[in-house]
């Protein structure tokens, strides 16, 4: 299967690991890379020598990043390109005809307290296409499997769907959690695991592991991305926003991940 992994690029070395990850995950599944670096114009306020300074440094940047993935993945077919504008809505924008968005994020660890401003999340409420956030931590070495949070929504189905292919892909197992309140009803909660691990098996062609926790669900996310090989959650579509709504247990798991995350978004 050919397609296309579009890759955010800033000349950092976070940004470094999340190409890296790309590029593995693009050998293996055939795609080619396009590597997209933006100049912040910083909403048009730049004035036009110092947009073409940024311009002649974010060309250094791209081909520096071309350069790399060529010599780490020579098999992989890699281009790049620039454009202007705000990055997180350009790579929106550009997310469409995607198979898949990559960028990388200096969030690495449990943070206590209130967060704004990371970027990722804002990016993960406006693709798309599934999103993939990557921190700067080692992940070739993981053997943890991959899992996906379960819940009642189409948007959990699809993420669902998503880990499952992703697991058959990595021949590592599949866990699926489910997180109820103490008050859920008990036979509730086993129908929508049970309707999961079916559509799961489907793809899989084995039985997932299923685990049904009476934590918050972000909380049991975040700690799965601290040894599970990838980590996959859905987002649904929110009346009014176009599909723009993270959420607060997406919005949690991205600010406090520790491995790599992938959301899928409902209209995928």
């Amino acid at each position: 299967m050919n397609g296309s992994i579009l890759v955010g690029v800033d000349g950092t070395t976070i940004g470094r690991a999340a190409l890296s990850w790309a590029l593995d995950r693009a050998l293996d599944r055939d795609h080619d890379v396009r590597l997209l670096h933006v100049v912040d114009d910083e909403w048009g306020t730049v004035g036009l020598s110092a947009r073409r300074e940024l311009r002649a440094t974010g060309e250094l940047t791209l081909q520096d990043a071309v350069d790399f993935a060529r010599a780490t993945q020579p098999a992989v077919c890699v281009r790049g390109e620039i454009i202007e504008g705000e990055p997180m809505m350009v790579l929106a924008e550009q997310s469409e005809n995607a198979e898949l968005v990559v960028v990388g994020t200096h969030k690495a660890g449990f943070v206590r307290g209130q967060v704004f401003g990371s970027r990722s999340v804002q990016l993960a409420a406006t693709s798309r296409a599934p999103l993939a956030v990557v921190p700067q931590v080692p992940y070739r070495s993981r053997r943890g499997g991959i899992a996906a949070g379960v819940d009642d929504s189409p948007a959990s189905r699809l993420a669902v769907e998503f880990a499952a292919r992703e697991a058959a892909r990595m021949q590592q197992h599949l866990t699926l959690f489910r997180c109820v309140g103490v008050a859920d009803h008990g036979a509730m909660s086993d129908a929508i695991i049970e309707q999961a691990l079916d559509a799961a098996d489907l793809i899989v062609g084995a039985r997932p592991r299923a685990r049904v926790m009476q934590r918050p669900a972000a909380e049991v996310l975040v700690e799965a991305t601290r040894s599970m090989s990838l980590v996959v959650i859905g987002r649904p579509d929110r009346a009014g926003t176009q599909g723009r709504g993270l959420g607060h247990v997406g919005h949690d798991v991205l600010i406090n991940l520790a491995g790599p995350v992938i959301v899928v978004p409902e209209t995928a």
